[in-house]
């Protein structure tokens, strides 16, 4: 792959790494050409006409986009790309908030990793340290899912139990209503015929002393 073709893949977060080389002078740094052009090289060297010494130059109608020539040998070429591997795990490190933390783990542990890696095409161990973090998350929402589904059941079974235990009350009043009156009409027809029943007997005593005197008063007549 040429130095170019290198550049243009990722080439906003290479030019950022290529920034940060320049400026605390690691594998590169900045020169002039005769004519003024800014240039950068391997730091060290020390050539003002770097297109032609070095056999992997940036093409001019690069230098735009870049900000600046750019040419180097093949040795600081491969030390580049080596340090722009670390520099962009650093940054997906610092993007993704992720600390650096050493522990010690059994060789099961491990080889559970190792398992879980390669049956879910995870790339390393942090991946699958992600994967397991993310499904017991998962794992946790879909149960605590499944607490609110079984509490909002809860509450209208409890809910249809107080309509159900109110509709009884409801029936019973009724009924208690219903006896009243049943006991209420009973007792007034107990009381109508005990009433009929006094004033008959009234009557048939009045009718009897009546009988009796007429017939005391008629033997009276005869003697």
């Amino acid at each position: 792959m040429s130095l170019q073709a290198w550049l243009e893949k990722e080439f906003i977060l290479k030019k950022e790494f290529i920034k940060q080389e320049v400026e605390k002078s690691g594998a590169l740094k900045v020169t002039f050409t005769k004519d003024n052009k800014r240039f950068i090289i391997p730091e060290l060297f020390d050539e003002v006409e770097p297109s032609k010494q070095f056999h992997l130059p940036v093409l001019i109608p690069f230098h735009e986009k870049l900000g600046s020539g750019m040419a180097l040998d093949e040795s600081t070429f491969s030390l580049l790309k080596r340090k722009f591997r670390a520099f962009k795990f650093q940054n997906k490190n610092k993007e993704e908030d992720r600390i650096k933390l050493q522990i010690h783990i059994s060789k099961k542990t491990l080889s559970q990793f190792d398992k879980i890696s390669k049956d879910n095409n995870l790339k390393d161990t942090v991946d699958c340290l992600e994967y397991i973090t993310n499904k017991h998350y998962t794992n946790q929402q879909e149960h605590k899912k499944e607490i609110e589904n079984l509490k909002t059941e809860l509450q209208y079974k409890e809910d249809k139990i107080r309509n159900l235990e109110h509709d009884v009350s409801s029936l019973r009043k009724i009924i208690k209503q219903e006896e009243n009156v049943k006991n209420k009409s009973r007792d007034d027809l107990v009381n109508y015929l005990i009433r009929t029943s006094i004033n008959a007997n009234c009557k048939l005593a009045e009718y009897e002393s009546l009988m009796c005197a007429e017939k005391t008063g008629g033997f009276n007549l005869v003697n």
